[in-house]
């Protein structure tokens, strides 16, 4: 049996190394290669010594074929209908995702089936044995563990998102046979570079010489075209060379047809002869949480939706116009402190006609809700220029205080702001849960227990 269970082996990991984030490769390549696992050929952060590769072959023992999947937003969407697709056309497919919404099993998935707590916990001794005295951050740790449990499943295809950028990211240890981009916008510029250009950059290094690489934008980001033909890798445009109506496929769905389009070009790439068919039944089946993922609850109308970055709130907004929604939007948001907040909340401003602002408990990145409030209240003073009531249920001195009626609520976690939100709410309101994973992830696990 492991010597820790998953929920240890996590809290472990936080913790174990100096930082949350390190790019490079030089420490997860060097443990990948102790634990049999293929190192890339086609090194993108600096020389590698070629004795490295000498055990790789067209074929990674990952799976008969790699796809490796970036982008700013989007490559949920992507991975989910892809992996649906291929799995209709009969093939054995493997997904490595992140973050998870509720529980880190969501990151691994073998023929769409979650990863066990034990095979999850055995991967992570055979690393932390192998590893000897290498320091490993959290993604390296659990990207290698995604990579050994599909080592050891028999894959056809292995699907694997991009944590952050690209060209240092940990899932660039390994060679793709197909690489997807599915757009490109402003997004931790921290650590990718403050321009489209210099981000595109980044992201455009999961190429790989004389291997095709999709891009999602209809409108290309010119440092990714550049990019990609210093990398001489075969890219082939959305809107130029494939688009979302060459398909014959359904129009009705909630996801975004850059993804869409991205994955059935992909499907198509590995099997030309696949059939309208299985492309819509596989689109059909297609089951992603937390992408304008809509529920019922007692009447009123929820939509979930991992939007953290002001592209995403902007296609959100475009969402909830084209609903020409009758009874008034909710807004509940919580979001990390070093995104664009502005930004994520711009577009929304004059569509909501309530704000929930919502703090992230033991999180050290989270935005406060005190801070969120005051961020909104520059943007909305001259439109709602009323006061902020902050309402803890959570106290149940509070239960017996009738709320004020305002626009704006402070929150001390996701859980309190739904259960006020639905209180404040009539059948056929609209309440909008956006922001990052961790509060959009703890609104739908609550949601799921009452519901």
């Amino acid at each position: 049996m492991p010597l820790k269970t998953l929920p240890e082996w996590l809290k472990y990991l936080e913790k174990s190394h100096p930082v949350e984030i390190e790019f490079g490769l030089d420490r997860i390549r060097k443990v990948a290669k102790l634990l049999g696992l293929p190192v890339n050929v086609h090194q993108v952060d600096g020389p590698l010594d070629h004795q490295d590769c000498a055990n790789n072959t067209e074929e990674s023992p990952i799976a008969t074929k790699v796809i490796t999947i970036g982008g700013t937003n989007g490559k949920g969407s992507c991975v989910a209908v892809l992996d649906s697709i291929l799995r209709e056309a009969g093939y054995r497919v493997g997904c490595y995702t992140s973050p998870h919404l509720i529980k880190f099993n969501e990151r691994i998935t073998i023929n769409g089936q979650h990863s066990s707590d034990l095979d999850i916990c055995l991967a992570f001794e055979e690393i932390n044995k192998a590893r000897k005295s290498i320091s490993l951050s959290f993604f390296e740790f659990t990207t290698l563990a995604a990579l050994l449990i599909m080592s050891n499943s028999n894959l056809d295809i292995a699907i694997l998102e991009v944590g952050l950028g690209g060209r240092l990211d940990a899932v660039n240890l390994i060679d793709p046979q197909l690489s997807i981009i599915t757009g490109v916008a402003l997004d931790h510029q921290q650590w990718l570079g403050n321009d489209l250009d210099s981000i595109a950059r980044e992201k455009a290094a999961i190429g790989r010489p004389g291997i095709v690489m999709l891009y999602g934008d209809t409108k290309p980001v010119h440092g990714l075209v550049q990019a990609a033909r210093n990398l001489n890798v075969k890219l082939l445009l959305n809107g130029k060379d494939f688009c979302f109506d060459d398909f014959d496929i359904s129009k009705s769905t909630y996801l975004p047809h850059p993804s869409i389009a991205c994955a059935v070009k992909a499907s198509k790439i590995i099997n030309p002869n696949i059939s309208k068919e299985v492309l819509n039944k596989g689109l059909s089946n297609t089951q992603i949480d937390g992408r304008f993922h809509k529920i019922t609850f007692k009447g009123i109308n929820i939509i979930l939706d991992v939007a953290h970055n002001p592209q995403a709130t902007s296609l959100l907004a475009e969402r909830l116009l084209d609903l020409k929604l009758k009874n008034k939007i909710i807004a509940i948001t919580g979001v990390m402190s070093d995104k664009d907040i502005i930004g994520i909340l711009r577009p929304l401003v004059g569509i909501a006609s309530s704000w929930h602002f919502c703090s992230t408990p033991n999180n050290e990145r989270a935005c406060s809700a005190k801070k969120i409030a005051a961020i909104f209240e520059t943007l909305s003073k001259t439109e709602y220029p009323r006061n902020t009531y902050i309402y803890d249920d959570s106290d149940t001195q509070n239960s017996s205080i009738e709320v004020r009626s305002c626009d704006k609520y402070e929150h001390p976690k996701v859980e309190n702001a739904i259960k006020l939100a639905l209180k404040l709410s009539n059948k056929e309101d609209t309440i909008v849960i956006f922001g990052s994973f961790l509060i959009v992830g703890a609104a739908l696990n609550w949601l799921n227990k009452i519901n």
